[in-house]
């Protein structure tokens, strides 16, 4: 859905309930229902397949159409892949962990097909954009092997565009510092020496990796990894995350949201978590985002302002405060995803606005999808925005996918399909068309 009125999500729906003609008072009593209901979420669950619950404990963007998260479900460790952006993952890993370990907690695209997940004892490798996994070990000399021992814990990776990988993390009882450096062109890996294990990188450039340490200090280096130097002003009131677009602007999230466009030589800062923000990212230096303890924020003009969006996340069918926007990651400023103990979710018009239902079904929607009649009693016809190949799906509110066919690509301008609603139950579903162009979703309610 697509943001058509900032203010009112249900301006058009309440002049609806007014104005609507005399023949259409079947409709009535599904639009008084439709006028009750809470401003439309724009930040939808995002589908699971096979439907379970998954404690989310990083999201990486692997290209523009594939995401990758990992997860825990109870003992098991979990990864799940999108190839639709974020609307649908599929579970393509799983592995028993080691006592109730902390699962993945970082992971880095190293080039265009290979990535690395890792964790508390966990180090596997993807070499086909995180479609399968493997154990990552083997790749690793004897020498760092070694090193890593029984017991290892690697929190925070960076990769810079195909030329060099770096990892953090600590081994043994002792928790002493470990840091990798990997070249991919060569397979080479590399020991450095670190005074501190770091929960959060990012390589900007060929020399510059910023890294920061929890509720701690921010950190440079200039020489891809090899040494770092502090660059937080006090007072500074500690990094969860930071976010570098290159090797001047960057942002990084704690109890206020800090930001610089100097490389870090001089910050200024912001109060816009009430509690602290916890993550934060740009897709440029206009749009991005930050999350903090039941808090979503979204600025459009470079962290100047910032709007509150926890209005509109879809919580349904938990309570409105199950949710956590621990790990928060943009493909651009309108697709988004967070995650966190209580699941996904996934915004595909910048998580703003609504986009209010017409029993009509007459007038055309933003984002090109069409339903009609919509709210439906019988049938619905799904009318998409192009005639390429793709899938259409159904949600409920629970993730479930209720509905999914495949469309081959077709000689006219759209696909429209006829289905029947007979067999769901009433209520408020989220119609999907995924195709090579990205997805586009549209909210149907149905009702008999």
């Amino acid at each position: 859905m697509l943001a058509h009125d900032m203010q009112s999500p249900f301006t058009s729906t309440e002049a609806m309930c007014t104005k609507l003609p005399l023949l259409r008072l079947a409709l009535l009593a599904v639009v008084g229902m439709l006028c009750q209901l809470p401003a439309m979420a724009q930040w939808q669950r995002a589908v699971i397949v096979p439907s379970q619950y998954l404690d989310v404990t990083e999201i990486q963007i692997a290209n523009p159409m594939a995401v990758v998260v990992g997860g825990l479900r109870n003992d098991t460790l979990v990864i799940a892949r999108s190839s639709d952006r974020g609307a649908t993952f599929t579970i393509v890993y799983e592995a028993l962990t080691f006592g109730g370990g902390s699962g993945i907690l970082t992971m880095t695209s190293v080039n265009d097909s290979v990535l690395f997940a890792c964790g508390e004892r966990v180090f596997v490798v993807s070499s086909d954009t995180g479609k399968s996994w493997s154990d990552a070990t083997p790749l690793l000399p004897d020498s760092i092997l070694s090193r890593l021992g029984t017991f290892y814990n690697l929190t925070s990776s960076a990769s810079y565009r195909g030329q060099y990988t770096v990892i953090s993390g600590y081994v043994g009882g002792n928790f002493k510092p470990i840091y990798l450096r990997y070249y991919p062109r060569t397979g080479t890996w590399q020991v450095l020496e670190s005074l501190r294990t770091y929960d959060g990188m990012t390589a900007v450039s060929e020399n510059d990796v910023y890294a920061h340490v929890w509720e701690g200090d921010i950190y440079k280096s200039t020489d891809a990894g090899s040494t770092y130097s502090d660059i937080t002003k006090y007072p500074f009131d500690g990094a969860y995350d930071i976010c570098f677009l290159d090797s001047l602007n960057g942002n990084a999230a704690g109890g206020l949201l800090h930001s610089t466009n100097d490389g870090g030589s001089t910050w200024s800062s912001k109060d816009v978590c009430r509690f602290g923000c916890s993550s934060v990212v740009f897709v440029d230096t206009l749009y991005g985002w930050t999350s903090g303890s039941k808090a979503l924020h979204r600025t459009t003009d470079g962290g100047l302002t910032w709007q509150d969006q926890t209005s509109f996340i879809d919580t349904r069918p938990e309570p409105a405060n199950w949710w956590k926007a621990t790990h928060l990651v943009a493909i651009d400023s309108n697709n988004a995803i967070f995650g966190g103990s209580y699941g996904l979710w996934v915004t595909f018009n910048g998580g703003v606005g609504s986009t209010s239902v017409d029993p009509s079904g007459d007038r055309p929607h933003p984002n090109g999808l069409q339903l009609s009649p919509n709210p439906a009693i019988d049938d619905i016809t799904i009318t998409t925005p192009t005639a390429s190949a793709g899938r259409v799906l159904i949600v409920d509110q629970a993730g479930r996918t209720v509905f999914e066919r495949v469309v081959e690509s077709a000689s006219s301008t759209v696909h429209t399909l006829r289905v029947s609603t007979d067999q769901f139950q009433r209520g408020v579903y989220l119609v999907l068309f995924q195709s090579a162009n990205g997805v586009v979703a549209e909210k149907l309610l149905v009702s008999w």
